[in-house]
């Protein structure tokens, strides 16, 4: 009897696994962050995405030309502008789109995308309606290079992610390199 005890007392002393987390989050490093709750990982996720805009616009602020000449090159590498494709850019301001347009690239705010078309490309491969963002991400070298993100979405085979390295060059911007972080 004395052994048996001593046996559920042993084993009343062995630490419980913790309570797995309801919510991961994996950061842009691969970091797994865990939440109880939902409300918890969007607060996280708001935070991180208002910090990275923040950032960005710091950077677009920093350029010595207008930051949009940089986007503008971006975008027409990623995009396949093509006049039945539909695409919706965050943050495209009436300049922006002006540039775009004269590239050929008809481009609507990302506030205006018909949530009638958020299911059809949540449920399709691909989609012609293509939702745009981009983002400085860092300063390479003050004034010269900097890291662009710039992502698209098209369906649920039909996404990408990019990582643009742009240079200035007098007063023009061009595409010194890209490197493909996901893409379906």
């Amino acid at each position: 009897m004395r052994k048996l005890a001593l046996l559920i007392t042993a084993s009343s002393l062995l630490p419980m696994a913790p309570t797995p987390a309801q919510v991961q989050v994996y950061d842009s490093k691969g970091q797994r962050r865990e939440f109880a709750t939902q409300e918890e990982a969007n607060r996280y996720i708001e935070g991180v995405n208002a910090a990275a805009a923040q950032r960005s616009q710091e950077i677009q602020q920093s350029l010595p030309i207008d930051f949009r000449d940089c986007v503008v090159q971006v975008f027409m590498d990623s995009m396949q502008p093509k006049k039945s494709q539909h695409y919706f850019i965050d943050n495209l301001d009436d300049q922006l789109q002006k540039s775009l347009r004269e590239h050929g690239v008809n481009a609507q705010p990302g506030s205006t995308f018909p949530k009638k078309w958020l299911d059809l490309q949540n449920h399709s491969h691909h989609t012609p309606y293509w939702q745009f963002s981009y983002s400085f991400a860092s300063v390479i070298t003050p004034g010269e290079e900097y890291a662009m993100g710039v992502g698209f979405h098209c369906g649920t085979l039909c996404m990408s992610q990019v990582t643009y390295v742009v240079k200035i060059e007098g007063n023009a911007c061009k595409v010194a390199s890209k490197r493909v972080e996901m893409s379906a």
